[in-house]
């Protein structure tokens, strides 16, 4: 019997969600569960993995507003996040891991309402995309406003260029199209996203490398599967103008202000711009490649006259390695004019013009050539180039900083056979001419070589029935049987050819028979004769009075009528069935 310490802990964990009905009913059952003490029942629980030392101290000190927020269960808490604080959540239901964001009162309600807050963020939630981070829920619980996101494995632009370092050209422009293509779908709905830097691009997932950072955590790379998504759309609160909001020009700058990669015109207006979003697209590529922000200071008040006043160094000047189409695409996204900036939809466009396609792929198929006659001595293919080659489908394209491995591949010469004579063969010298043989030899084939004899090529077992055409060379690939088909019949011994020791000479069916030549087994005629629809022949082996073996019909037993007799059977031993089933079932 539980005491009633263990039964109030038992019921603000069932409040919050944070224990499982049937995971406690078996709990509670087994003799090891404390039943009095209250701290030594939820360490018993936080060691089966029920419960996190999060919750547990949580509920021992019956900090109810620390469990839960808006029906989600809280399991540990993450860190602070723009605004406010994040926390590791789980789905009230499904138990999906989840990450939820509780956002301070104080950094709405100066600038923005919290009502109009929420509304910008559930119209935000209606947008899925794989190159934007996907809202779940969003709401105001006891009056804090809440978010729900899906957990994100990766890092932003920012951490990863502070691992890697500078990126190369081609890295760089795949991310950067990647989220022109996130803005080009936010602008075609009629919205913007406010404040687009490298701290709100996110990159996944990514691959630990050998080398530590300074704290001792792995640095990460980028996988080969990496992909960018942008974040914190519909979720930045409306500010004034940054001269306007401005509190303390001395204040040191922070990097998490990221407020280098706003445009220009925000310094003294509030407006959020579809230009705008694409001025922070051009600083993050600036970013990407130097590991610099286009404007740098150490407070406020100078990085917002830089700003208003001043110009970026040179991107040609720090990375001279990089495409002037690319350098000159940046200018313009950096342009102080935001009529001179291009559109989301035209730096895509641009960037997926400047990556450079798959040198396989890039390259035209080789024509076919038509297949030529082969010759006694056919000469050594020469090994194919696989960049020659159509590209396969299926293969992954690789990134563009790692071009496309092209290495020759051998490929084997197909020997082609030589053709078999379109005419029926002609029977062997001192044979007898049959009457179902067709005509001679047709003429030679134009482009073949002749050999000088019939004799067969060494390495090359002669074909079974055929004798030799005259004047045509030997087939290529066709073994000789290892056994006749027939059961007790010796090998025979291909036609028109010397005979050569073990191996009789067949007689041919039609033919006088040819001393010290075996006769062979009759061919059976297959479907197409009456006996066949029995299973056996209906012909039997004959001679004539001159000795000519001859091919005689032997009586065949009708059978027809059997299949009545045994529908009458089946009939029978069904009705002696049903009766016997209904003399038992009356009984």
């Amino acid at each position: 019997m539980t005491s009633a310490e263990i039964q109030s802990f038992l019921d603000l964990a069932r409040i919050h969600r944070l224990l499982q009905p049937g995971e406690m009913d078996t709990l509670l059952q087994q003799p090891e569960t404390p039943q009095t003490d209250r701290a030594a029942f939820g360490e018993f629980l936080r060691h089966h993995g029920l419960l996190t030392t999060y919750q547990l101290e949580n509920l021992l000190s019956e900090n109810g507003h620390a469990l839960s927020c808006a029906g989600y269960p809280i399991v540990d808490v993450i860190g602070p996040c723009p605004g406010g604080t994040a926390f590791r959540a789980l789905h009230p239901t499904s138990r999906t891991p989840l990450v939820l964001r509780r956002l301070r009162t104080d950094w709405l309600t100066s600038t923005d309402h919290p009502a109009n807050y929420i509304l910008r963020a559930q119209t935000a939630c209606a947008l899925t995309h794989p190159h934007i981070v996907p809202l779940v829920d969003v709401g105001a619980d006891q009056g804090e406003v809440f978010i729900v996101q899906e957990p994100d494995e990766g890092s932003n632009l920012g951490t990863l260029v502070a691992d890697i370092g500078a990126m190369p050209a081609s890295l760089a422009m795949e991310y950067g199209r990647q989220a022109a293509i996130a803005l080009r779908v936010i602008h075609a709905r009629g919205d913007v996203h406010g404040h687009v830097h490298p701290g709100n691009l996110w990159i996944g997932p990514l691959v630990a490398m050998a080398k530590s950072r300074p704290d001792g955590s792995p640095r990460m790379r980028p996988a080969a599967s990496a992909r960018v998504r942008l974040a914190e759309l519909g979720l930045l609160p409306l500010h004034p103008s940054l001269a306007t909001g401005m509190e303390d020009p001395n204040r040191a700058v922070i990097p998490e202000d990221h407020l280098a990669y706003l445009p220009p015109e925000r310094v003294h207006s509030a407006e959020r711009t579809s230009a705008g979003d694409v001025y922070g697209l051009g600083a993050t590529l600036y970013f990407l490649l130097t590991g610099k922000a286009p404007y740098s200071a150490e407070r406020i008040g100078d990085l917002l006259d830089k700003l208003s006043h001043s110009e970026p160094v040179s991107l040609s000047a720090m990375r001279p390695d990089c495409p002037s189409e690319l350098i000159a695409g940046i200018q313009r996204m950096l342009a102080r004019d935001p009529a001179i900036r291009p559109s989301a939809a035209d730096v895509e466009e641009q960037l997926n013009r400047l990556i450079a396609p798959n040198p396989a792929s890039s390259q035209p198929a080789p024509t076919r050539a038509e297949p030529t006659p082969p010759e006694p001595a056919p000469a050594a293919t020469p090994l194919a180039d696989v960049s020659q080659t159509e590209p396969n489908p299926h293969r992954e394209t690789p990134l563009p900083n790692t071009p496309a491995l092209q290495q020759p591949m051998p490929v084997e010469p197909v020997l082609v056979p030589a053709p078999l004579p379109s005419g029926n063969p002609a029977p062997a010298v001192n044979w007898p001419a049959s009457p179902y043989s067709g005509s001679t030899i047709p003429p030679a084939h134009p482009g073949y070589t002749q050999p000088a004899s019939p004799a067969p090529q060494p390495g090359y077992p002669q074909p079974v029935g055929y004798p030799q055409p005259v004047g045509y060379p030997q087939p290529v690939g066709y073994p000789q049987p290892v056994s006749y088909p027939q059961p007790g019949y010796p090998q025979p011994q291909p036609i028109g050819y010397p005979p050569q020791p073990g191996y009789p000479q067949p007689q041919p069916i039609g033919y006088p028979p040819q001393p010290g030549y075996p006769q062979p087994q009759p061919v059976a005629m297959g479907w197409n004769h009456p006996g066949a629809a029995y299973g056996h022949d209906d012909f039997t082996q004959g001679q004539s009075d001159d000795g000519t073996p001859t091919r005689v019909r032997r009586p065949v037993e009708d059978k027809s009528g059997n299949w009545v007799v045994w529908v009458i059977a089946g009939a029978v031993l069904n009705i002696i069935a049903v009766a016997g089933w209904f003399y038992l079932f009356m009984r």
